[in-house]
């Protein structure tokens, strides 16, 4: 230990450093997940899609944007019981946040089926694009195991 001459305050030296491994930085987290889009992207808009995709693509559409109404009620009666409280409950807040994310996934990929029936590669790439921007990873989505 050595004294500080301007004042009278210990000065202490620590014996060893730990040094952290180095984590992957944000940057570099961000390029991999835009090359892994952008490889998807592309391997989609190579594929070519008959008229069977596109009639299923309008079935999933249809189901899906039923699915979306029955949620969007359902997100309603949360959001009413949330507003009853006054939105103090901690419980009814999660439910509420978590109905509107349940409702939001779902008319982004009722839209990207409904487009898809036009466009598929534009459709499914939006879809792909939403869940990108939501941070899911592209390994555990669906979308690689459609795209070979």
């Amino acid at each position: 230990m050595e004294k500080d001459e301007d004042s009278d305050r210990t000065i202490h030296q620590p014996e060893y450093v730990i040094l952290d491994k180095e984590e992957e930085q944000p940057q570099q987290q961000y390029a991999k997940e835009q090359a892994d889009y952008l490889t998807t992207l592309h391997k989609i808009g190579q594929l070519r899609f008959g008229l069977g995709l596109r009639i299923l693509c309008l079935l999933a559409a249809g189901i899906a944007a039923i699915a979306t109404a029955i949620i969007a009620v359902l997100a309603l009666i949360v959001v009413a019981m949330g507003a009853i409280t006054l939105f103090l409950s901690k419980d009814i807040n999660a439910q509420v946040l978590k109905a509107l994310r349940n409702v939001r996934k779902l008319l982004v990929i009722t839209f990207g089926l409904f487009l898809a029936v036009f466009s598929p590669a534009l459709g499914l790439g939006m879809i792909v694009l939403y869940f990108m921007l939501k941070g899911e990873s592209l390994q555990q989505d669906i979308i690689n195991k459609v795209v070979p």
